[in-house]
């Protein structure tokens, strides 16, 4: 993080300036004037919605993420605790699903990102058709 914002040229010391600095690029205080302008015009509304179906995008993009890991799994997986107070020993333990219920869990899964993605799909049509009313 640089010490003084690029936009304002003020000195960014603040905890929220770190934050602002690696999402939007300039410090909190242009982030408020940025805002600010926008209802005074309007058009926060739009940007405050556009904002949040791009944070529903990126769940939606590590939701299915997670899922091809779980896939890659099987429905098996192999962990091993540390048991024992004086005497350390290592525990393996196998967890197994079942493939029926495996198969049928990330069926599911796939279903419920589906619905998500056409929400947000519905989402972001009915912003873009928004804004062109309003143009």
């Amino acid at each position: 993080m640089p010490w003084f914002c690029p936009t304002c040229k003020k000195a960014m010391k603040k905890k929220l300036d770190d934050k602002f600095w690696r999402t939007k690029g300039h410090c909190f205080d242009c982030q408020i004037e940025f805002e600010n302008k926008l209802r005074v015009k309007g058009e926060f509304e739009n940007y405050a919605r556009t904002l949040e179906i791009e944070n529903r995008k990126s769940y939606v993009k590590d939701l299915k993420q997670s899922l091809v890991e779980f896939e890659s799994t099987d429905g098996k997986a192999t962990f091993f605790n540390s048991v024992g107070v004086q005497d350390i020993e290592l525990e393996k333990e196998k967890w197994d699903m079942g493939q029926e219920k495996f198969e049928t869990m990330v069926k599911e899964a796939k279903e419920h990102i589906d619905k998500i993605e056409k929400a947000i799909d519905e989402e972001q049509k009915e912003l873009d058709s928004a804004r062109a009313d309003s143009t």
